[in-house]
C-alpha cells in the first residue's frame, strides 16, 4: 500500500475546502461592504415604530394619564374658530409650547426647537429637486403638529432613505439639481419668515399670538415657498438656465443649511455648554422612563418629558437615516462617528447641516461629472 499517495489524496479535499473556506469569506465582507450603505434604509424602517412607540407612551400616554392634556387645553381659547374642538386643539398646543419655556424647567425647548429647524426644512430641499423622490413637505410637518413630532419625522426618516432619496452612488445625482433659483430662493425665505423668526419671537415674548405663528409653520413655509415663486415669476418672466444661475441656485442651497447650521450651533452652545461644566446637563438630557400618577407632577415637568422622547424620536431616526449617503463602508462608519461627534460639538441640527452641505457638494460634482460623459 502507497501511504504517501494516500496522504496527499487526504490533503487535497483539505486544501479545496479551506481554499472554498477563504472564497466565501471575501464574498461575504464583499458583500457586507455594497449593503453597508443599504443597512441604513433598513434600520429607518425598523427604527420607526420602535421611536414612535416610544414618543406614544412616554409622550401621549403621559400627557393623558397625568391630566395634563385637560388641564392645556381648559384655558380660554387662543383663537375663536367656532368649532370647539378646533379651539381646544390650538389652545392645547400653544399652551404646550409656552409650557416648555417655564423656568422652573431645564431650557431643553429652545435647543431643541433650534436643531428641529433642520428636519422642518429637509423636506422642503428635496422636494425642491428636478426628480423629487419625496414630495409634500408640509404634510409631514402637519402631521408632526398633529400626531406629534416624535411619530411623524421617524416616518418621513424612513420613508427618504428606503425611497433612495438618500442618492448614494454618482448615477443616482442626475435629477437632484434644485428645480430653479427662484425655488432655492423661496426656500431660503421659507426657512427665515416662515420658521425662525417666529421660534425667535415666540421664545422671546411667549406671546399666544408668535406661539401660534410658529406651530402653523408647515402651512406658513409652503404658502411663503409658493407665493414667492409665483410673484417672483409675474415680476422677473420665467427662471434662467444657465451654469452661473445654477451655481447661485447650489449657493443658495448652502446658504440655506448654513442658517440652519447657524442658529442650531449657537443655540446648543448656549444650551449645553454651560451646563456641562457646572454639571447640569443630567437635569437637561436625563430621560425619565415612568408615567407618573395624575396630580404628582407639575404641568411645566409632564411637558419637558414628553419634549425629550419627541426629540429623542426625531434625531435619532435623522441621524441613522443619513447614514444612506454611505457610498461604501468606511463612509458609513465615517458618517456614524460624525454622528456622534457632530452631535456633542454642535447639536444634532449643526450635524444634519454640515453633512447636507456635504451632500450637496458631491451631488453637484457628480452632476457636472455625468454632463461631462454625455
Amino acid at each position: 500500500m502507497d501511504t504517501g499517495n494516500q496522504d496527499q489524496d487526504n490533503a487535497a479535499p483539505v486544501h479545496a475546502n479551506s481554499n472554498e473556506s477563504r472564497k466565501s469569506l471575501t464574498h461575504g465582507i464583499s458583500l457586507f461592504g455594497q449593503l453597508a450603505p443599504n443597512a441604513a434604509a433598513y434600520a429607518s424602517i425598523l427604527a420607526a415604530p420602535a421611536l414612535g412607540a416610544a414618543a406614544i407612551r412616554y409622550g401621549w400616554m403621559r400627557l393623558i394619564r397625568t391630566g395634563s392634556i385637560s388641564i392645556l387645553a381648559n384655558t380660554p381659547p387662543v383663537v375663536h374658530t367656532g368649532i370647539s374642538f378646533l379651539n381646544k386643539f390650538i389652545t392645547g398646543n400653544v399652551n404646550f409650547l409656552k409650557a416648555g419655556l417655564d423656568p422652573s424647567i431645564p431650557p431643553f425647548l429652545r435647543g431643541f426647537l433650534s436643531s428641529f429647524l433642520t428636519c422642518a426644512y429637509i423636506p422642503f430641499i428635496e422636494a425642491s429637486r428636478t426628480e423629487p423622490r419625496v414630495s409634500y413637505p408640509w404634510l409631514v410637518g402637519t402631521m408632526g403638529q398633529l400626531l406629534g413630532r416624535g411619530i411623524a419625522y421617524p416616518i418621513w426618516w424612513s420613508v427618504f432613505a428606503a425611497s433612495g432619496a438618500a442618492r448614494p452612488t454618482p448615477v443616482e445625482s442626475a435629477g437632484s439639481a434644485i428645480r430653479d433659483h427662484y425655488t432655492a430662493e423661496g426656500n431660503l425665505l421659507a426657512v427665515v419668515l416662515g420658521f425662525l423668526i417666529p421660534n425667535l419671537a415666540f421664545v422671546k415674548t411667549q406671546e399666544d399670538s408668535w406661539t401660534l405663528t410658529w406651530f402653523l409653520h408647515p402651512l406658513s413655509m409652503a404658502l411663503i415657498q409658493k407665493l414667492y415663486v409665483v410673484l417672483r415669476t409675474r415680476l422677473s418672466g420665467p427662471p434662467h438656465d444657465t451654469q452661473d444661475i445654477r451655481d447661485g441656485t447650489h449657493l443658495l442651497t448652502l446658504a440655506t443649511c448654513a442658517v440652519g447650521f447657524c442658529y442650531a450651533s449657537i443655540i446648543h452652545f448656549r444650551v449645553m455648554f454651560p451646563r456641562i461644566f457646572n454639571g447640569q446637563w443630567k437635569n437637561l438630557l436625563g430621560l425619565d422612563f415612568s408615567i407618573p400618577a395624575e396630580g404628582t407632577v407639575s404641568l411645566a415637568e409632564n411637558v419637558f418629558h414628553t419634549l425629550q422622547w419627541d426629540a429623542v424620536s426625531v434625531f435619532v431616526s435623522s441621524l441613522v437615516a443619513v447614514l444612506a449617503f454611505a457610498r461604501n463602508k468606511s463612509q458609513a462608519w465615517k458618517i456614524a462617528v460624525w454622528d456622534l461627534v457632530g452631535t456633542l460639538l454642535f447639536g444634532t441640527g449643526g450635524t444634519l447641516n454640515v453633512l447636507w452641505i456635504w451632500r450637496e457638494v458631491n451631488l453637484k460634482r457628480d452632476r457636472e461629472a455625468l454632463a461631462r460623459q454625455s
